[in-house]
């Protein structure tokens, strides 16, 4: 984010490269620190590039405050800093390599001395910046000694690029937070543990949570540590991880999965698929078909098929065959649809007539997983003349919520017997652009 802006700041007109800007940052972020992280005087830039003692800061710190990197002190205008903390953190993190080359032992007491939280952030850009300059070693491993959760951080960013004995004095010092009676204390081990992608890291998270159970809290972080190193000895502990019980996908756990080892994914597919014969609704049943789902595995269509049969379909399994959105998953849900639009609306009763309805077209929230082949259906779904299939269409078109499906329901809005008010909310959705150009094509049909 930082390279761009300054990338599109660097203006021709007023001479100023991405180098300078970068140059006026760095020297305003050492200021600021040695301020307290406070306002610095213009006065004081004499030696950031383009200063113009005529009209102080001069041309270059004036085009960064303009662009909001830098603000302006509200009731003096002669004081400027940093419009966002993390920003100063990032320079004043670079501006501070050459004091770690000089004096390694030094900088790390400097970065024990502060909390954690304000230091997470300047030690995780110097752990980009020193991955391959030789002070690295000296420094990691003196702040190991100080505090050894801050060493994971510079770690976390190449971890490999370390050598093996300072992976595992950071990873000794970490691991032994595992042990702790605070609950805080293992959440912070075990996702530090679990960003710093070495063998050193993966041995310490298995070997302690294969033998050790983790409270509520510490669980879904102990799952993360596993999909992030592939463990395989944890493959049950994420699989009864609470995310495969929530009635919605999330956008993250899909690529964090796909991106593990084939062998944890198929160690992750087998262990699910064991629950599938499911005849009744339980969590197992509920969390094997969100798996699949998450890892683009039909094998769950059969398995509803024959449970459907002569039964009503849970809700999960609707977002299921919505989620995975193959064409064999989509014929399956289309005949489902087939089947609720014969039931008469006035044998069950209200209360009996919505249940069914939400288990047949549910609250879809899949996050980003809709296929080209769901986008179809649901469109086919609004063009249908039957006025119970359109709203069936524009439903899951607003759940789904894609630009297409939400487009193609604002060109079919009309539904004929029905009053179709607006909702602010799907016009935010649909966003300001969308709307334009829905504009503009009316206006070249028109």
């Amino acid at each position: 984010w930082i390279q761009s802006r300054l990338t599109t700041e660097a203006n021709a007109e007023y001479r100023v490269t991405e180098s300078q800007y970068r140059q006026c940052l760095l020297q305003i972020a050492r200021k600021a620190a040695a301020n307290d992280g406070s306002w610095v005087s213009v006065e004081e830039l004499d030696s950031v590039p383009r200063f113009d003692p005529t009209r102080p800061p001069g041309v270059a710190v004036e085009r960064l405050i303009a662009s909001n990197i830098l603000e302006t002190h509200p009731g003096r205008s002669d004081r400027i800093r940093f419009s966002f903390e993390a920003v100063q953190d990032f320079f004043l993190a670079e501006s501070m390599i050459e004091d770690i080359e000089q004096d390694p032992k030094a900088a790390a007491g400097f970065f024990g001395g502060l909390s954690f939280s304000s230091a997470v952030t300047r030690l995780e850009r110097i752990g980009d910046q020193i991955a391959t300059n030789a002070f690295r070693e000296e420094f990691v491993s003196a702040l190991a000694i100080l505090d050894g959760p801050k060493a994971a951080v510079v770690l976390r960013t190449s971890a490999e690029a370390f050598a093996e004995g300072s992976r595992e004095l950071v990873v000794s010092k970490v691991s032994a937070l595992l042990s702790s009676r605070m609950r805080s204390e293992q959440a912070l081990a075990t996702e530090l543990l679990g960003r710093v992608r070495c063998d050193e890291s993966k041995q310490a998270i298995q070997n302690h949570w294969t033998s050790n159970e983790a409270s509520e809290r510490v669980y879904p972080i102990v799952a993360s540590a596993a999909i992030s190193h592939s463990i395989i000895e944890l493959v049950p502990h994420v699989f009864r991880t609470w995310w495969f019980t929530r009635d919605k996908y999330f956008v993250d756990l899909r690529p964090e999965l796909l991106a593990t080892t084939s062998e944890f994914r198929d160690t992750l597919t087998s262990y699910a698929a064991q629950y599938l014969a499911a005849q009744e609704h339980s969590d197992d049943y509920q969390r094997s078909l969100m798996v699949m789902a998450y890892l683009e595995d039909d094998i769950g269509v059969d398995a509803i098929r024959k449970r459907t049969k002569d039964a009503h379909p849970y809700f999960y399994e609707s977002m299921y065959l919505l989620a995975i959105g193959s064409r064999k998953a989509v014929q399956l849900y289309s005949s489902l649809i087939d089947r609720f639009l014969r039931i008469p609306r006035d044998k069950p009763t209200h209360e009996e007539y919505t249940r069914i309805h939400f288990a047949y077209i549910p609250h879809v929230r899949v996050a980003n997983l809709v296929t080209t082949t769901v986008e179809e259906f649901v469109c086919d779904q609004i063009d249908s003349d039957e006025p119970e299939r359109q709203l069936i269409g524009r439903f899951l078109s607003k759940w789904l919520g894609t630009s297409r499906l939400l487009r193609h329901m604002v060109k079919r809005w009309q539904v004929d017997g029905y009053h179709i008010p607006g909702d602010y909310k799907f016009g935010r959705c649909l966003g300001a652009n969308g709307w334009v150009e829905l504009w503009r094509e009316a206006n070249i049909t028109e």
